[in-house]
């Protein structure tokens, strides 16, 4: 699933880079990334994969070139050779409404290996716009380890900490990331702070296996992409959920 996972952020971002004539580290100003972090994932680190929201960005810079570029069969083909279907996931939002997708799936409580999918079965849902931030994403939850919040299947409304506008307080539900071995997982869990500047990320689950808590810790200075370390780091911020409700009795004859 790693595996998968690297191809496919490693396709992006190749192609990226082909359509825009960008190298790597023109790439990464554009999308305001480390170099670092993208030279790390094209050349040095042959396990280490980019986050999602790190993805968003390369997106949303690959969009704004294109919206620069006179309107012509070649930017038409561009679009739909990079985005796909997909492209409305990256349209301003500015309205009432926002069409985002579900990208990925995230456990609720415990770490999971983390993996975008394909962009073919990336999921779009329409909802009413829940704050003014500038862009926003989608994950599905499994497992029963947030379930006093999120039941299993909710959807996720994730902002980029990189956008997010906001400082992290109390209660705030948060997507973090962990590397370890050169593997990428990812959790969903509440912040909460504690004394002396500690900052717990806690689950929220009636399950007996799900009632510890992890620190998150401090990198002692500010970085625009993350809130932790390169270990550990809150990496998007839930602002709403979305949910099916389940009828009793639902499709019964």
């Amino acid at each position: 699933m790693a595996k998968e996972a690297e191809q496919t952020a490693r396709k992006r971002v190749e192609k990226a880079m082909k359509i825009t004539g960008w190298k790597p580290s023109r790439l990464a100003k554009e999308a305001g990334i480390a170099v670092s972090t993208l030279t790390r994932f094209l050349y040095r680190d042959p396990g280490y994969t980019l986050s999602l929201p790190t993805l968003s960005k390369i997106d949303e810079a690959v969009r704004l070139y294109l919206d620069r570029q006179p309107f012509s069969p070649q930017t038409i083909q561009w679009r739909l050779e990079y985005f796909g279907d997909a492209g409305a996931a990256l349209e301003p939002t500015n309205s009432d409404i926002i069409t985002i997708h579900v990208r990925g799936a995230v456990q609720a409580g415990h770490w999971a290996e983390a993996m975008e999918w394909p962009v073919d079965d990336w999921q779009k849902v329409s909802l009413p716009r829940p704050d003014g931030h500038r862009s926003y994403f989608g994950l599905r939850v499994r497992g029963p380890s947030m379930n006093q919040v999120y039941p299993d299947g909710t959807i996720l409304v994730c902002v980029p900490f990189h956008d997010y506008d906001h400082g992290l307080e109390d209660g705030d539900h948060v997507i973090v990331q962990r590397w370890q071995s050169g593997q990428v997982e990812a959790t969903v869990k509440e912040l909460r702070h504690g004394p002396e500047g500690a900052v717990w990320l806690w689950p929220r689950s009636d399950h007996p296996e799900h009632q510890t808590p992890i620190t998150l810790p401090r990198n002692g200075q500010d970085h625009p992409e993350y809130d932790g370390t390169d270990e550990i780091r809150v990496v998007a911020v839930v602002v709403a959920d979305y949910r099916v409700r389940n009828r009793k009795g639902a499709g019964d004859g």
